[in-house]
This record gives structure tokens, C-alpha cells and sequence, in this order.
């Protein structure tokens, strides 16, 4: 079975208000996974583990939002652009600081 039949499989076995739910769980166990391994109460993999739970998760969400692939990925480009565009403004802000 493939990703996408999976998604849709879960989706039809559990529905979509169980999915949204889960959906917030993991975003909070990756939030919490983090602040412990700042405080030395996890270990990487355990983040890991929760940001590939994450990433499951917005694999289902893009289902349910019927989120163009293709959109996305333009998006995508664009704020990766942005992103480098406000380092390189924040960089030349505090050259020589």
C-alpha cells in the first residue's frame, strides 16, 4: 500500500476530526521533545521519532486540505527565497557589530 492509500485509509477508518486531533498532538510532542532536549531530559532520536510523526501528520493534512502538489511547491521555492532574503538583510544589518 502506498503513502496516499494509507492517508486515505486512516482517514476513512478514524475520520477526519480524529485526524485534525492528531494533527495537534504531534506538533505538541515534537514542541515538548525539544524543550527536553534543551534541558537534557531527551535525545535526538527522540526528536526525530516526533519530527517524522510531524511530517506524517502534514502528509495527511495536505489530503484532507486537497493541497495542490504543485502549489505547494511553488510556495515552497518562495519561502525558502524569503527566508535567505531576511538572513541577508539581518547579515548586512550587523556586519561589523
Amino acid at each position: 500500500m502506498n503513502k496516499q492509500e494509507l492517508i486515505l485509509r486512516g482517514i476513512a477508518l478514524y475520520g477526519k476530526e480524529a485526524q485534525f486531533r492528531q494533527f495537534h498532538e504531534e506538533i505538541g510532542e515534537l514542541m515538548v521533545s525539544v524543550s527536553h532536549y534543551q534541558r537534557g531530559r531527551c535525545s535526538l532520536d527522540d526528536i526525530t521519532v516526533e519530527i517524522a510523526d510531524v511530517i506524517q501528520m502534514i502528509e495527511v493534512i495536505k489530503v484532507l486540505f486537497k493541497i495542490d502538489p504543485k502549489k505547494l511547491e511553488k510556495i515552497d521555492k518562495t519561502q525558502w527565497k524569503k527566508f535567505e532574503k531576511q538572513m541577508d538583510k539581518y547579515e548586512k544589518k550587523n556586519k561589523g557589530k
